[in-house]
């Protein structure tokens, strides 16, 4: 009998160690390490998204380099997020995919994405339906956090009830 409770700490022991490793993995994934040339590029990128110069064409294509950083773009959300709604599908689109590909540090930004899969069924000048892609982003970004969140808790749970052998 004692050496079945044994195995069965040893098992939840390794559990926990295998939670921990996974939720410092992610955690470390989620806060970038970054060059100093590559945060200058994003502050860059903010900086002409922000520019009341800019065009359409250089917002979306702002945006479609803030997505190729990926989590490390996360200083840019609110940028984002503002350009949600402009009239330009293009730039919406782009600004969206951004925000997607950012993930669970984008979170604040579903709200807009929401509104915008309503408003877009509306808008004239919009070629193609945008409905669908924002729906997807804002519930990818949305499972992301949740994602995050549930391992943290599962770790911190594990540690909390994790009765040790002496």
């Amino acid at each position: 009998m004692k050496m079945r409770d044994f195995v069965y700490s040893s098992m939840a022991i390794a559990l926990g160690l295998l939670l921990f490793a996974v939720s410092q993995f992610r955690a470390n994934a989620t806060e970038p390490d970054m060059s100093g040339s590559a945060q200058a590029q994003i502050e860059s990128l903010v900086e002409k998204l922000q520019s009341e110069d800019s065009t359409s064409r250089q917002i979306a294509d702002a945006a479609e380099e803030l997505g190729g950083y990926g989590v490390k773009a996360s200083i840019a959300v609110d940028a984002l997020t503002q350009k949600l709604s402009m009239r330009s599908a293009r730039v919406v689109l782009f600004v969206a995919e951004a925000l997607g590909k950012i993930g669970a540090k984008a979170i604040k930004a579903v709200p807009e994405l929401r509104r915008m899969c309503e408003m877009s069924k509306y808008r004239r000048g919009y070629s193609l339906d945008l409905r669908e892609p924002l729906r997807k982003i804002a519930d990818k970004i949305e499972q992301d956090a949740a994602d995050e969140k549930l391992i943290e808790e599962q770790s911190k749970n594990m540690y909390n009830h994790m009765e040790i052998p002496r």
